[in-house]
């Protein structure tokens, strides 16, 4: 009959070795984010699909059980190859870097709208827009003015002049007021822009109602993830949900924190950290965070 509470670290899987994920500390934020990443698309895909893919690019379950952290398997030297040339009898391979997760050289955050995503989403896309716009617009545009009551002017001009919230295309996939957009006199000085900016960022939040938190991630941050044991806390738990085993609470606090038991900190105190940090870690808002932090 197969076990399903593990009530020692005596039970845990041979690959579980602390000591693997010695490397994290001092973690950059990207590197953070190369590890984590990972584990929050493994753990969505198994709950969506229940069951490990096989096929999809840096979801490399089997290597974080035997390295413990992705880092090491590149640091260990291990290769992919892949077919340069398919002439027949003629294979040739060449090694193949592996690239970050993300891209750290392309801003995500503040981009520039472009004539496609300004024009495109409602003209080539959105009819209903079309329509809109031509209906509140008419009565700027007409040649007969006069025969254009001031009412209707007036009601153009207002809507006119509002602040754009969502193009039509991001509403209609659920995600509005995903971007806000900004009118900036470069003739101004960098002084000056980045004053009124830190105003505007202000009243669109509100107005908006689109909290965030005032600073990036920092050291501390990394650091308090380090110590709180976060990566094999992860795995062994996406591993027991895998098995369909229950971990003793016990079991998981000495297999993470090797020397709680013989020290005057509360393991269990610990593991309660542990927990919650990890499940906000593990949340599609906070890894959008940190990849917003790391594409400047």
């Amino acid at each position: 009959m197969k076990n399903t509470s593990i009530k020692s670290v005596k039970q845990l899987p041979t690959w579980y070795k602390l000591k693997n994920y010695d490397v994290s500390k001092g973690f950059s934020a990207s590197e953070w984010y190369d590890e984590l990443m990972p584990r929050f698309c493994l753990r969505h895909y198994f709950k969506k699909y229940k069951k490990i893919p096989v096929d999809l690019p840096g979801l490399n379950w089997e290597g974080i059980k035997q390295e413990g952290l992705l880092f090491n398997l590149a640091k260990t030297g291990v290769k992919k190859f892949r077919i340069k040339s398919l002439a027949p009898s003629m294979y040739e391979f060449e090694v193949v870097k592996e690239k970050p997760m993300h891209d750290e050289l392309t801003p995500i955050a503040v981009i520039s709208l472009s004539n496609f995503d300004m024009y495109g989403a409602y003209w080539l896309d959105e009819e209903t827009a079309q329509a809109e716009i031509s209906k509140k617009m008419e009565a700027l545009i007409t040649e007969e003015q006069d025969k254009v009551s001031d009412i209707l002017q007036l009601a153009a001009m207002a809507w006119a002049t509002q602040p754009f919230l969502d193009f039509p295309v991001q509403e209609g996939v659920g995600l509005p007021n995903k971007f806000a957009y900004a009118k900036v006199d470069l003739s101004a000085s960098d002084e000056q822009i980045k004053k009124e900016f830190t105003v505007w960022l202000e009243q669109e939040r509100q107005r908006r109602n689109k909290a965030a938190p005032k600073k990036n991630f920092n050291q501390a941050d990394f650091d308090g993830w380090y110590e709180s044991s976060v990566l094999p806390y992860l795995d062994l738990m996406f591993w027991a949900e895998l098995e369909g085993v229950k971990i003793n609470q016990y079991t998981i606090a000495q297999a993470i924190f090797a020397d709680a038991y013989a020290s005057d900190v509360d393991p269990l105190g610990k593991l309660k950290t542990t927990k919650k940090k990890a499940d906000y870690l593990m949340d599609g808002k906070v890894m959008k965070l940190l990849k917003l932090q790391i594409a400047t």
